[in-house]
């Protein structure tokens, strides 16, 4: 199973201000204890969303429009201990 940090580029539905961040894709199937092992690896990094492998990540969320995503690393379930 994967972890991958993505970075997103998007703007804000109220104000359409642009914007770009850092986020965290969850492998899929990754148990609860597993997914807090992940964020006690990464609790220094701030990751302004926390995305599911199978979730759609580019269009519309709540708050915010995803228009470009590019993956910035990914690591193997190993690598993260």
């Amino acid at each position: 199973m994967k972890v991958k940090v993505i970075c997103i580029e998007g703007r804000w539905k109220d104000d359409n201000q642009a914007f770009e961040r850092r986020c965290l894709v969850m492998p899929k199937g990754a148990s609860d204890s597993m997914r807090d092992e992940i964020l006690k690896e990464f609790e220094d990094t701030q990751f302004f969303y926390i995305f599911d492998e199978e979730e759609r990540i580019l269009g519309e969320h709540l708050d915010f429009v995803v228009d470009f995503k590019n993956l910035i690393s990914e690591y193997e379930m190993g690598e993260v201990q």
